[in-house]
């Protein structure tokens, strides 16, 4: 073999290496790449199911979003006993997934009240899942499950049983079957609490509104045979529930109107319930 021939195959045999070596290395930096983008990608996740402390929320999957989630607890055997220092946690989940959000917390105020602005949802349907922790060793702690769908608020009359008592209740009732009601109009609501032989039970179920335009207020067991009160604040819709032991009763529709023209405005609703609630509540 001539010193040509024998130079030109040296020089083919140093080419070849440096370039497998190029390919490695360039195979290399896509696998970084592509493991950079992928942590990036959990942390935008981790965030957005952490983002439960009241500051900015992230877009999230499917459009993450804040919703209020405000109420009273009072004694479901005497509805119009406030029961103050029950903590109140709540979590979020898609319909089906086991994937919970964080907890958002708080303790219920001298009236029983608790208010939870940044109760953070993702997509359109969201089942919230309320866990109530009385300090009073007299009541029963209770979880009480319910579905939001869209951005309205939702007002919980969440109602203990006392621990002395038996909660046999297996189906729930709610009337009227729909309203339609004036601002500063109170509409008396009947909310019955029956067990399997359907016998009532002397018992306040939980009641939930979900609307922005006005709030639930317990009156006790009262001689006109109603139970609770719906406070129409503000015009808009909204629904009402009961919701006892896993039951619930069917939906009613609440729409809230103006005063009838040459009627004089009512003069607004005042209970403690509704004063610390109203500074938050749209105005109407």
């Amino acid at each position: 073999m001539s010193a040509a021939t024998h130079d030109s195959t040296h020089s083919r045999n140093q080419t070849f290496p440096q370039i497998e070596t190029a390919g490695r290395l360039s195979q290399r930096l896509g696998r970084r790449a592509a493991l950079g983008l992928l942590f990036c990608g959990l942390l935008w996740l981790c965030g957005c199911a952490t983002a439960f402390d009241g500051g900015t929320i992230p877009g999230g999957i499917g459009g993450s979003r804040a919703v209020r989630v405000f109420g009273q607890v009072v004694s479901a055997a005497n509805p119009i006993q406030a029961i103050p220092n029950t903590l109140v946690s709540i979590t979020t989940a898609a319909p089906g997934s086991r994937a919970a959000s964080q907890p958002v917390q708080m303790l219920t105020d001298a009236n029983g009240d608790f208010d939870l602005a940044n109760v953070i949802i993702t997509g359109r349907v969201s089942q919230v899942q309320v866990t109530l922790t009385p300090n009073d060793p007299s009541f029963r702690p209770e979880t009480i499950t319910f579905t939001l769908t869209g951005q309205q608020p939702a007002d919980l009359l969440a109602a203990l049983v006392p621990a002395a008592m038996q909660n046999t209740g297996t189906r729930v009732t709610l009337s009227p079957a729909g309203a339609i009601v004036p601002v500063n109009t109170p509409l008396p609501l009947k909310a019955q609490v029956f067990d399997a032989q359907s016998n009532l039970q002397p018992l306040l179920p939980n009641l939930l509104y979900v609307g922005s335009s006005g709030t639930l207020n317990s009156t006790g067991f009262s001689a006109d045979g109603s139970d609770a009160t719906f406070l129409p604040l503000t015009t808009g819709t909204g629904t009402l529930t009961a919701l006892w032991n896993g039951a619930s009763s069917p939906l009613v529709p609440i729409q809230v109107t103006p005063k009838p023209p040459g009627q004089p405005p009512a003069p607004p609703i005042s209970t403690p319930h509704t004063e610390a609630l109203r500074p938050s509540l749209p105005r109407g």
